[in-house]
């Protein structure tokens, strides 16, 4: 499976039903059968407004962009939608269709120092280490997970990658897989 891809769905669902929980219905999705592993996760988030496909289409096996995840984290956390006259980031146009979603959780959100500006990498794939990062920070934001910097982040010596891991990072990583948020797969 590639990364950020609909492995997200999964930890969205969790997180939304940290939050509330409530009736779901069928997708209606093309390319989703009824027995899909992930069926009932894209049918609560479809019907929550956070996902709509493409289409008719659901596209399981293709990955997340980071201005995706960033619609789905504003809906999942219900943020305030907010529109500056001024952009953040230095490659997020008012006009692009993310740019109120990235704008939104940019307080959650990792990004890119370079010689013009913070960059936020719009169309690169998401990561799980910024997806653990932005939920985390809004979830503690919302008082539903303990402080990140307090987290034990020993749970991470179980995983045969956790040298990949951003060192500034682990914390957030640690805190997602401590909340049940995230799981490795294969040790890894």
């Amino acid at each position: 499976m590639k990364k950020g891809s609909i492995a997200l769905l999964i930890v969205l669902t969790m997180i939304f039903s940290m939050i509330t929980v409530s009736a779901q219905e069928a997708s209606g999705f093309k390319d989703v059968e009824e027995d899909h592993w992930a069926k009932d996760a894209i049918d609560l988030m479809t019907d929550k407004g956070i996902i709509n496909g493409y289409d008719g289409y659901f596209r399981p096996d293709e990955t997340v962009s980071r201005a995706e995840f960033a619609k789905m984290l504003v809906k999942t956390l219900d943020l305030e939608e907010t529109t500056p006259s001024t952009p953040y980031f230095s490659d997020v146009a008012i006009s692009d269709w993310e740019y109120t979603y990235v704008e939104s959780a940019r307080n959650y959100l990792t990004g890119f120092t370079s010689g013009t500006g913070y960059r936020f990498k719009p169309d690169e794939a998401s990561v799980r280490e910024d997806m653990a990062v932005a939920v985390i920070k809004g979830l503690y934001d919302k008082g539903e997970v303990d402080d990140p910097n307090e987290t034990d982040i020993s749970v991470l010596n179980g995983f045969s990658d956790e040298e990949d891991i951003s060192s500034n990072l682990r914390k957030y990583v640690a805190a997602a897989i401590n909340e049940g948020l995230m799981v490795g797969s294969n040790n890894s």
